[in-house]
């Protein structure tokens, strides 16, 4: 599944600058299971289209489901070729 949300981050320290310069904007996501290490292990994440790292589900605001060809929009805006 492909979703849009706002990136809004709870914890910015150690966040790289590609995901520094996302907080607050609307990005695409598809589903990317679940964290397997660390503080947040278990929960659901979401993997962005800009490829930037996993996000841990509390991360997003205003998730909704939107078709694979506006996720393609996404990833072609980030340079990232499918």
């Amino acid at each position: 599944m492909f979703y849009e949300a706002i990136y809004m981050p709870k914890e910015t320290e150690g966040l790289n600058e590609k995901a520094m310069e996302k907080i607050g904007v609307r990005i695409g996501v598809q589903e990317g299971g679940k964290i397997l290490h660390g503080p947040h292990k278990g929960e659901p994440s979401y993997i962005p289209a800009s490829n930037f790292g996993v996000i841990p589900n509390f991360d997003l605001k205003e998730i909704r489901s939107i078709p694979y060809g506006k996720w393609k929009e996404y990833c072609k805006r980030e340079g990232i070729e499918l």
